[in-house]
């Protein structure tokens, strides 16, 4: 399970930092949505070297395994909790970037927009009706309460046993129901609140 993680999640790093470089050197401006997904396609698939030459992916890749593996090499204390109080501020920071820059948008035409406030026309305000507007009616689903327990399960690292780990670095004197309540708030302010703020945009 350790191995499935450790490359999954560096995969993800090595796209991200992909595309953070990209953006930085305005690879992907002017791109419509078409043009966005070629890019995309591009560098996800090998073959494809309509943006992206065969190796691009490959050194992302291999240079993130390689910063993961410097990282860890350093110890728990000395690697990945420097890391994350370095790390985790400036997550905060650029969400809140983000979350300023949705509300900030203009209105944009939709083929569909019943819910939206102005005929024809979604806005931030929209986006976040649509996505913090409850359907009490689900509740009653068990399908849902199922979906919401794996995923609740399955993104604080309980399922695969990360947060297990974890946790056996706790001394006796450590409060458990705190660090669980602190650990499930944070994770799900980071995913639901930030994170869905800037996907909130129905069109």
């Amino acid at each position: 399970m350790p191995f499935v993680v450790l490359v999954y999640y560096c995969y993800l790093e090595s796209q991200t930092l992909a595309w953070t470089v990209f953006a930085a050197l305005g690879s992907m401006r002017d791109l419509d949505q078409e043009g966005m997904r070629q890019f995309l396609a591009s560098y996800q698939d090998l073959g494809n070297p309509a943006f992206h030459a065969t190796w691009v992916p490959f050194f992302f890749y291999f240079f993130t395994l390689a910063v993961n593996f410097w990282v860890v090499s350093k110890g728990l204390t000395g690697g990945i909790e420097k890391l994350a109080k370095i790390g985790m501020p400036v997550l905060f920071v650029f969400a809140a970037i983000l979350v300023v820059r949705v509300l900030t948008l203009d209105a944009q035409p939709v083929a569909d927009a019943a819910g939206c406030a102005a005929a024809g026309m979604c806005g931030p305000v929209d986006g976040l009706n649509f996505m913090y507007t409850p359907d009490w009616g689900a509740l009653g689903k068990p399908s849902v309460w199922l979906a919401a327990t794996g995923q609740i399960f399955f993104t604080l690292s309980v399922g695969m046993g990360s947060l297990q780990a974890y946790a056996s670095y706790l001394s006796k004197k450590d409060d458990i129901a705190l660090s669980g309540i602190a650990t499930a708030a944070t994770n799900e302010t980071a995913e639901v609140v930030l994170a869905g703020r800037w996907r909130s945009r129905p069109w």
